[in-house]
């Protein structure tokens, strides 16, 4: 019994916490509206930036080994709650073997970043996933155009673990 008083303890007190992270759409609201003119005009620009970043990049093969191909598919605006980019990736298998795609030693505009892409590419399938570049990562480095991408990606055996492939890819956004 004590337990399971604890437990309903435990779960109100969680609770209770969480929803004091909550905000709502009307404070989102307030603290957004601004009425200078200099707002509507930085505003403007950093939107048009970030319709160039999601612009200059073209989906492009990126490497093929043994029959897995690994497809840059855009850098995308995130809105989420973290801000900032996804980079899109399409991987595709024909192999017979199963195997986990890493990428290492991230760097935008020659700006080492701490992100990473994992993922495990199952024989005969194909798989999507994204690397996310936070917006608080291109404040705390200054960047406010992301130019250059480069990346060690690593094609791994899913059971050994032993690296069958790695290259440095470089990718510019130019």
């Amino acid at each position: 019994m004590k337990k399971v008083i604890s437990m309903v303890a435990l779960l109100v007190l969680c609770t209770s916490a969480l929803a004091g992270c909550v905000s709502t759409d009307s404070e989102s609201v307030n603290a957004k509206v601004d009425s200078s003119s200099s707002a509507v005009d930085t505003k403007a620009e950093e939107t048009q930036a970030e319709t160039e970043a999601e612009k200059q990049v073209e989906e492009q093969i990126l490497w093929e080994h043994d029959g897995v191909k690994v497809t840059l598919k855009g850098v995308e605006k995130n809105d989420g709650f973290m801000g900032g980019y996804e980079v899109k990736f399409a991987i595709e298998s024909t192999s017979a073997n199963n195997y986990k795609l890493s990428t290492d030693s991230f760097s935008i505009n020659d700006y080492s970043i701490s992100t990473f892409l994992y993922t495990e590419i199952l024989a005969g399938k194909k798989a999507n996933d994204s690397i996310s570049i936070y917006k608080s990562t291109l404040e705390e480095n200054d960047i406010d155009r992301i130019e250059k991408l480069e990346f060690v990606l690593s094609l791994l055996n899913s059971d050994t673990y032993d690296t069958v492939k790695s290259e440095t890819i470089n990718i510019s956004l130019g």
